[in-house]
Order: C-alpha cells, then structure tokens, then sequence
C-alpha cells in the first residue's frame, strides 16, 4: 500500500478564532465541501485548502473530547508551509500580528517558526536552489 497524505484534521478550542486565523491570516483558501451533520461549514468545521492537503478545522467541543485538546499534542508535530521567500512571509505575518521566532538558515535552505492562537506549531520554510 502506498499512502498518501491528503489531510491534516485540526481540533479546536476556540473555532471561530481558529478560522480566521487559518483562512484571514495565512490566507487558506476554504474549500466548498458540505459534508452534512454535524458539520456546519465556516460554524463548527471547515475545509481549507493548502496545495495538495487540505487542512480540515473541526471544533473540539462538537468532535472532541476538549481535554484531549491540550499537552503534548501541540508540540509534537509542526505544519509547515513552503513558500518562496521566507523573510518576506515572516514579514508579512508579523505585520498581521503573529509572533514568528527569527529566520535560521541552513544549508539546504531558511525556515521561520511560529503558534497559531492555541499553541500548534507552524512553520514557512523555503528550500534553495541546488542549482545556484
């Protein structure tokens, strides 16, 4: 078998907050899914496209246990987005509020870490050019 990532299902404290965060201030484009009960797209779930994985928002009260929301799951795994400029995306969302830790350069190419407003790790990162 071979797999395929295609999805990253998110549970959420604070929905609406989350939402905006995802869609306004990384710019997710939603998706126009209707998935029936007890989904109710952009209320309590929603479809946010992010290249070839679509980040699925869900509130934890509605399909969670809220207690499991909280500890180790926020810092053990890291979204991270490519992008091509990553001191421009740094930019960028600093100048919408989100506190983003300093560019670290590598060797294969530059990355910037920051939360979303319930602690999940995220990440730009750009890769360079092998060839420059």
């Amino acid at each position: 078998m071979r797999l395929n990532l295609l999805q990253v299902n998110l549970f959420v404290d604070d929905f609406p907050l989350m939402l905006r965060f995802y869609r306004d201030t990384l710019g997710l484009e939603t998706t126009d899914v209707e998935p029936g009960p007890p989904c109710v797209p952009m209320v309590n779930w929603a479809s946010l496209r992010t290249g070839a994985v679509t980040i699925e928002l869900f509130d934890g009260a509605t399909f969670w246990d809220t207690k499991l929301l909280r500890g180790a799951n926020r810092d053990a795994v890291q979204l991270c987005f490519i992008v091509e400029d990553v001191q421009r995306e740094r930019g960028q969302l600093q100048a919408k509020g989100v506190r983003c830790d300093p560019v670290v350069s590598e060797g294969w190419g530059a990355y910037a870490s920051f939360r979303d407003p319930e602690g999940n790790w995220l990440q730009v990162y750009e890769v360079l050019d092998p060839g420059a």
